[in-house]
């Protein structure tokens, strides 16, 4: 893809530049450059949601964290499974110049109750079918950060209004991220990642597997997980390129996603690659079709069996 100018955009060129950027600023960045370009699709929105659509939703979402009273630089923690509303309110939080703490859906309540008071969240975003688990993990806090209820397909904070506008700058070494180890040999420890950490991260999976606009991800890992948040939703970002993103991993269905949505490629972990080759397998046709459009899987987070690579 070329600029108007003839000259080829900043995504495909100039990592510098990338590098001194805000998330808000490479959303923006997007919206300019590229705002008719698919970004995000779910199972619950077949519809993608394109560069310009993402930078209207987070300013306007960011109305809606505004009304929480949390300033920027504050903590907001979510409490949400992949989707729509997840991924939405994760770039918004970026896009307000808030730090975002993704709670580990698999942990136990009180490693999650730990978690919220160390990290000192004054928000708790909540999927409405985690209402009365998140309830519970509140009330063992002295001091519980506000709550408030997502439905996990909608897009957050609908009736927010008109979108926000800030003169206040997010800086590239500003924290972004405060995500918490899983503590086995001992409490989570915060691993604080600044803005520019998130763009390298998605610069990294761009440049690592050549991504294009023309790339599609299919993003089954939470992204309560660096790998999921990073090379799946940051990846895209980076690149101008676009995800589809169902609530989790389905053996069942993961081909026909690939297949449905056109995904170009995929990022997983060993134990879910082993599944998909002990537990599918595709028809001659479904092969066919995959060979003129898919590149590559990809695995990570752990050591990946000789005997299952491909």
């Amino acid at each position: 893809m070329v600029s108007d100018s003839g000259r080829v955009p900043v995504f495909l060129k100039n990592r510098e530049k990338l590098l001194k950027l805000s998330v808000r600023d490479l959303i923006d960045l997007r919206a300019k450059e590229i705002p008719d370009l698919p970004f995000f699709l779910t199972p619950a929105n077949p519809f993608p949601i394109n560069f310009q659509q993402l930078k209207d939703q987070c300013s306007r979402i960011s109305l809606g964290l505004e009304a929480s009273g949390v300033e920027e630089g504050q903590t907001v923690a979510t409490m949400m499974p992949n989707g729509l509303a997840s991924t939405l309110l994760n770039l918004s939080i970026f896009y307000k110049g808030k730090t975002l703490c993704p709670l580990n859906l698999a942990a136990g309540d009180m490693q999650l109750s730990y978690v919220l008071e160390h990290s000192e969240s004054r928000l708790l975003l909540v999927a409405s079918e985690l209402r009365a688990r998140a309830e519970a993990i509140l009330k063992a806090l002295p001091n519980p950060p506000e709550m408030v209820e997502i439905p996990a397909d909608e897009i957050p904070f609908e009736n927010s209004g008109n979108q926000w506008e800030s003169e206040n700058q997010t800086d590239a070494s500003d924290t972004g991220l405060l995500m918490y180890t899983s503590g086995t040999t001992g409490k989570p420890k915060g691993v604080m990642l600044s803005y520019r950490n998130l763009i390298s991260g998605g610069l990294n999976a761009m440049e690592s597997h050549d991504l294009k606009p023309e790339d599609r991800a299919l993003c089954v890992l939470p992204l309560y997980h660096i790998n999921g948040l990073i090379n799946t939703m940051m990846g895209p970002l980076v690149s101008g390129s676009s995800v589809f993103m169902p609530p989790k991993f389905k053996t069942s269905e993961f081909w026909g996603w690939i297949l449905e949505h056109r995904c170009t490629w995929f990022s997983v972990v060993p134990t879910l690659l082993s599944a998909l080759l002990h537990k599918t397998e595709l028809s001659g046709e479904q092969k066919k079709t995959m060979k003129e459009y898919f590149r590559f899987g990809r695995s990570a987070s752990a050591p990946l069996a000789p005997e299952i690579h491909i």
